[in-house]
């Protein structure tokens, strides 16, 4: 994938994230999902196969692992 941050240009590391994914107004939580990960800022790159299969899978909307309640804040 990539070898820098293309923000801070810091240095990236494979790892396994919990990723928050929108899609048409609902939130899904994905686990496991290979990323290159920014070691000082956090920013996330996901490689085009790992959203494919995000994209697969909340178009076909199978039974989930387990539902969470995710709480909603409004700064306004």
């Amino acid at each position: 994938m990539i070898d820098t941050c293309i923000f801070c240009k810091g240095s990236v590391k494979a790892r396994l994230v919990e990723h928050i994914h929108t899609w048409r107004g609902n939130q899904y939580i994905f686990r496991n999902v290979p990323a290159e990960v920014c070691i000082q800022f956090g920013e996330m790159y996901f490689a085009p196969d790992a959203l494919e299969a995000i994209d697969d899978i909340v178009k076909a909307k199978p039974e989930p692992e387990e539902h969470r309640l995710l709480p909603l804040y409004s700064l306004s």
